[in-house]
């Protein structure tokens, strides 16, 4: 089961109408952080609408920062879709996120040669959590937003501490200064 926020869109991109619709509300609305969440299957079809309206511009000439995230994973396949996607960026980042918790990146399908290979502006490494902070996290009764602003939460103290050095990992990552619209794929 997924969660999703309450002024969250879910688009269509098969319809050229939520096409036109996702990128259009992104640059209507600038003053607002956008995260758009992909599966690897609609990869292809997201960045190819991306290249052919020209969206990197489009954003760099409406004041917006855009970053992609991309989340690799063990395989080659992997690798060589970051190198593809990369060349289609013009003006946005594109920060590689490796995720602890997928297993170790040295595995034999690749190596750091081919890793090398990925343009990439900065990278990110998420920690990885114990089960019983996952189960705590992806509970749809269980608000991020709270636990940041230290509202009351039904976390136990131990595994707060675990959420909350997860958390210092990856904002000790962050570049200073820095506001975006994300795209994470």
């Amino acid at each position: 089961m997924r969660y999703f926020p309450q002024n969250c869109d879910i688009i269509d991109l098969s319809s050229t109408d939520g096409q036109i619709r996702l990128f259009d509300n992104i640059l209507e609305n600038p003053q607002l952080d956008h995260v758009i969440d992909l599966e690897a299957y609609n990869l292809d079809r997201f960045f190819s609408i991306f290249k052919d309206i020209s969206y990197d511009h489009a954003a760099a000439e409406a004041g917006m920062g855009v970053a992609v995230f991309y989340f690799l994973d063990r395989t080659l396949a992997s690798i060589q879709t970051a190198i593809a996607l990369r060349k289609q960026l013009t003006s946005s980042q594109f920060v590689l996120v490796r995720n602890d918790a997928i297993g170790a990146y040295r595995a034999p399908v690749y190596g750091e040669r081919e890793l090398s290979r990925i343009d990439m502006d900065r990278q990110i490494r998420l920690p990885v959590l114990s089960t019983d902070v996952l189960d705590f996290v992806e509970d749809p009764e269980f608000n991020l937003a709270d636990f940041i602003m230290q509202r009351p939460h039904s976390l136990p103290d131990w595994l707060t501490d675990e959420l909350w050095s997860f958390l210092e990992v990856i904002y000790e990552q962050q570049p200073i200064g820095t506001a975006e619209t994300m795209l994470s794929a």
